[in-house]
């Protein structure tokens, strides 16, 4: 008589309302359903979580692995048998009902309904191994990494068909895995990044994840190497763009233009997805650490061992140069090599003192600026531009977005501007520069930039290792889409080793709010 009872619906309202509290996974960890638990203490677990009694019957069976999916195959019958009669007091079809519940329910329920198991079909019995076999591994640490991971990937992902790929499928073979290790896990879940088909979404172990932390947020000096790295886009290897003076790499004979092969026996670039911040985060380490390089010039190949050293954790710089149109018109030239949390107030800095000594104008030198930190690159774009100017309009992938604006007149909205660039221009480097060429704020000068409209956040999972997600587009004020396209200078020029850099700019391309 129960299953037509108020207090049948009441039960199965409760279990369901305990799945929207509990998550499942805890459940079934609590339970601890492997192989080793025997029946009796199975009975007595639930028998001490709930006033109804449980037993489950071992008659005829040894093997007590299946003893969990024999009970759960019980409650599915049962829970069946409860929806059925209960049914009409929904407006949806009984098949989508009964599923949706039934499988919500399904652990929760042990512990809310009494069974006395017989002996189960025996045509049943791998069947009911294998289920329970997959539900346990669900709830080991290295399957819920994964599972956390795929859920991250499902949520931010800019890209909802997921490149083609059935997104519900791949948790599916992914999750429902039994790792062995981490090691297997992490495997996974690069294979699953992957499968995205986008080389800037990507997985960071937790050493790799402290590593570009501390490379875009940090304002402490970090140990490193000395290089500033680009892609080549003829080869997609891992270029030198530049060595800081003085540094371990130049030490050592590392030169600019040498192509970086492997990384402690780690080989990056070429056909791997490797990007510059992944080499980066190799690079970098303890001071006084040593790390082997393997390069790559001219068709040969040579290996170097460098030790780290502390750099400043960016290497903003400049200079004061008088034109070459006129002695009298003074240049202050800012080298931005990329973007972190300290390069605004680095360069509000350096632009005070090149003012001071007499600059009439500043160039913003971005060449083989892959970058960094985005709101670095937004809020200098802030301090350049007049009050209520868009900067950027970023949307994610189910369209929604907003404008990035100024709030107030820059600290820097009326001195003369210029910005150098070349095909090793991007990211955030691309965001400030479409800024300032959207409102006319400064010249550009130079080659078509990378084209990289995307934009990435770090996620970071229970232990400790992240994933480096692209999360949104950008368009640039006037609505342009640069991504894979680039920004056309306003001038274009060849660059020529060992020339100033003031030499390619006329007067002309230095622009000013105020009379420009």
């Amino acid at each position: 008589k129960m299953f037509y009872s108020k207090t049948a619906l009441f039960e199965l309202a409760l279990a369901y309302l305990l799945v929207m509290v509990c998550p499942s996974s805890c459940w079934i960890s609590s339970l601890k359903m492997t192989p080793a638990r025997s029946c009796q203490d199975l009975t007595r677990y639930c028998e001490a979580r709930c006033r109804l009694k449980l037993r489950l019957s071992t008659k005829g069976h040894s093997d007590s692995s299946i003893l969990p999916a024999q009970h759960t195959e019980a409650i599915h019958s049962k829970l069946t048998f409860i929806i059925d009669r209960a049914f009409p007091v929904f407006r949806v079809p009984l098949e989508i009902f009964r599923k949706f519940v039934v499988t919500t329910i399904l652990i929760v329920s042990t512990c809310l309904w009494p069974v006395t198991l017989e002996n189960p079909p025996s045509t049943q019995l791998e069947y009911l191994r294998t289920r329970s076999l997959a539900v346990a591994a669900v709830s080991t640490e290295e399957s819920r990494i994964v599972a956390e991971a795929w859920k991250i990937l499902d949520k931010a992902f800019v890209d909802k068909t997921f490149n083609g790929n059935d997104w519900t499928e791949v948790r599916k073979k992914y999750v429902r895995t039994n790792y062995k290790n981490t090691a297997e896990a992490y495997a996974a879940i690069r294979e699953m990044t992957g499968l995205l088909g986008d080389r800037f979404t990507r997985f960071l172990t937790p050493a790799q994840y402290e590593t570009l932390s501390n490379m875009y947020t940090s304002e402490t000096p970090q140990a490193g190497v000395g290089v500033e790295m680009a892609l080549d886009p003829e080869s997609n290897q891992i270029k030198i763009v530049s060595v800081v003076p003085s540094s371990p790499a130049e030490k050592v004979g590392v030169k600019k233009g040498d192509f970086i092969v492997a990384i402690n026996d780690v080989s990056v670039g070429g056909k791997l997805g490797s990007t510059p911040d992944d080499a980066a985060s190799l690079l970098r380490g303890e001071d006084g650490s040593t790390v082997n390089i393997k390069l790559e010039s001219k068709g040969k190949t040579r290996e170097l061992v460098l030790t780290r050293e502390i750099l400043k954790a960016t290497s903003v710089s400049s200079k004061l140069v008088p034109s070459p149109e006129s002695n009298s018109f003074m240049v202050g030239v800012i080298r931005i090599p990329s973007f972190n949390k300290a390069t605004t107030s680095q360069v509000l800095s350096e632009a005070k003192a090149l003012r001071t000594q007499g600059a009439k104008a500043l160039l913003l030198d971005l060449r083989g600026n892959l970058g960094g930190y985005f709101p670095a690159g937004v809020d200098l774009a802030k301090e350049l531009l007049p009050s209520d100017t868009t900067i950027v309009s970023v949307a994610d992938g189910k369209g929604s977005g907003s404008d990035y604006r100024t709030e107030h007149n820059g600290a820097l909205a009326e001195v003369s501007l210029a910005v150098l660039v070349d095909h090793n221009t991007a990211s955030a480097a691309e965001v400030l520069t479409a800024a300032l060429q959207d409102n006319k704020r400064a010249g550009v000068i130079g080659e078509q930039t990378y084209g990289k409209g995307l934009v990435q956040t770090i996620a970071r999972l229970q232990d400790g290792s992240a994933l480096v997600i692209t999360v949104a587009k950008y368009r640039t004020p006037l609505g342009q889409d640069i991504n894979k396209e680039g920004i056309s200078p306003d001038l274009t020029v060849k660059f020529k080793d060992k020339k100033e850099e003031v030499s390619y700019v006329p007067m002309s391309m230095y622009l000013n709010t105020v009379h420009d």
